[in-house]
């Protein structure tokens, strides 16, 4: 039973990262938090999320602008190795509490469709890059701070997808080469990856396909409210 709920949460979790181009860590982590430790889906949602960006990223590519958020970029860079540093010691409890009110923060942003008036998005560079990299070495939660950045400069939909499966690409394969050489990959990590490969696979391939297919408003309105409700639901547990 167990290994049909994990491997149904991975699916469902690539899908919606297929779809949207984000939120396979939003939705994992609150769904394999009954089952797993913290740390440990951390280390795999990256490991699964250097996939699931490759994916996507190849479809996408040519509409990337990453030279345009370089800047944004190498400061998140600099900052997942902080961020990866403290990933041995932060204690369990405290992640959980920092990811559930993430996810509640990150929902209701998205679903008050809040937006800001950035007439000189350089300046934040430095600061979202550094907040966004800390976030994706202990948490392997990238997207918040980047996601909410690039919905507020001009770019089109093809871009966007693009521009932010190369971004999460770039600190996924930061944070996997120090996660080596920390020494995160024991045996038993590597079958548990290697178990739920083909889930994280076929579940972003059919999430790519469906997001021409379906329109992608009503579906992010769904996430956007099963986010908060997730966030929720992990603060929640560690009170009970």
């Amino acid at each position: 039973m167990e290994f049909i709920y994990i491997g149904a949460a991975f699916f469902f979790s690539t899908f919606v990262q297929g779809f949207t181009s984000f939120g396979f860590s939003l939705v994992a982590i609150p769904l394999l938090s009954l089952f797993l430790d913290a740390k440990l889906i951390i280390i795999i949602t990256v490991t699964y999320s250097l996939v699931v960006n490759s994916i996507i990223f190849r479809k996408y590519y040519r509409d990337a602008r990453l030279t345009r958020i370089l800047p944004l970029l190498i400061s998140a860079i600099v900052f997942t190795f902080v961020g990866v540093s403290y990933l041995n010691t932060i204690d369990d409890y405290l992640l959980r509490l920092v990811i559930g009110i993430l996810l509640v923060v990150v929902g209701i942003i998205n679903n008050f469709g809040v937006r800001f008036n950035l007439k000189k998005p350089e300046k934040f560079y430095l600061p979202v890059g550094a907040v966004s990299g800390v976030l994706n070495g202990i948490g392997g939660i990238s997207g918040p701070p980047v996601l909410v950045f690039l919905s507020n400069i001009d770019l089109n939909r093809s871009q966007f997808k693009a521009t932010l499966s190369s971004y999460f690409l770039t600190l996924n394969i930061v944070a996997i080469l120090t996660y080596i050489y920390k020494g995160f990959y024991t045996p038993e990590n590597l079958r548990i990856i290697w178990t739920y490969l083909p889930h994280v696979v076929i579940g972003t391939g059919i999430g790519l396909y469906t997001s021409t297919k379906v329109e992608e408003k009503l579906f992010k309105r769904i996430i956007n409210i099963a986010i908060p409700i997730m966030g929720l639901n992990i603060v929640w547990k560690l009170f009970i």
